[in-house]
C-alpha cells in the first residue's frame, strides 16, 4: 500500500507489517519472484531503493532524472525522453530505449519474454532475450557505451499499433 509519500507491505496470512518506508513510487519484480520478494521504490529526491525479502538490499540514483519506475521481469526507469531497464540482480543497464512521446505504462507477460510499450498515442510491442543478455554478461563484453545504453541485442522490436491503451493484461 502506497500514500502520502510512505509505503507499507503487509504479510499474508497475519496481516503483520512487514516493510515500510517513505516512498513515492512502489514497483514489484517478477523475475524468481516467489523465491526472493523483490521491489523497488523510488523517493522524492530520485533516489531508487531495491529491497530484497523485505529488507533493503541497495539504493542507488540514475544520471539522469527520474520521473517513474516500472516493475517486471527488469526495473524500467523513465525520464522525459527514454526509459532505460536495469536487471534486479546487479542493476546493469540493460538497455536504454528512446521514446518520442511520454511513456504511460509497461506491461511484462507472464514468462518475462514480451514487453509493451505503452505511449500516448501508440504502443510498441518488444521481445526481450535475457540468454543473448546473460551470454553478453558472462563473456565479459561490456564496454563503456553499454554500461550507459545497454545491449542493443537484449530486445528485438516486434510490431507498433496506432492505438492508445489504459491498461492491459497478458493472456497466454
Amino acid at each position: 500500500m502506497i500514500g502520502d509519500h510512505d509505503f507499507v507491505i503487509y504479510a499474508y496470512p497475519k496481516f503483520q507489517n512487514a516493510a515500510f518506508g517513505p516512498a513515492t513510487d512502489l514497483v514489484w519484480s517478477t523475475h524468481n519472484a516467489s523465491q526472493t520478494h523483490t521491489f523497488a521504490v523510488k523517493l522524492e529526491n530520485g533516489l531508487v531503493k531495491i529491497y530484497k525479502n523485505f529488507s533493503e538490499y541497495k539504493a542507488f540514483k540514475t544520471s539522469f532524472t527520474n520521473e517513474g519506475i516500472y516493475g517486471g521481469r527488469l526495473l524500467g526507469i523513465r525520464s522525459k525522453d527514454f526509459i532505460t531497464f536495469y536487471d534486479w540482480d546487479d542493476f546493469n543497464v540493460v538497455r536504454r530505449i528512446d521514446l518520442g512521446q511520454n511513456l504511460k505504462q509497461v506491461l511484462w507477460s507472464e514468462d518475462g519474454n514480451k514487453v509493451v510499450l505503452g505511449l500516448e498515442e501508440n504502443f510498441f510491442l518488444l521481445e526481450f532475450h535475457p540468454d543473448l543478455l546473460e551470454k553478453c554478461l558472462t563473456n565479459g563484453t561490456l564496454t563503456a557505451e553499454d554500461a550507459e545504453d545497454g545491449f542493443e541485442e537484449a530486445f528485438t522490436f516486434l510490431e507498433e499499433f496506432t492505438e492508445q491503451i489504459n491498461s492491459g493484461q497478458w493472456i497466454s
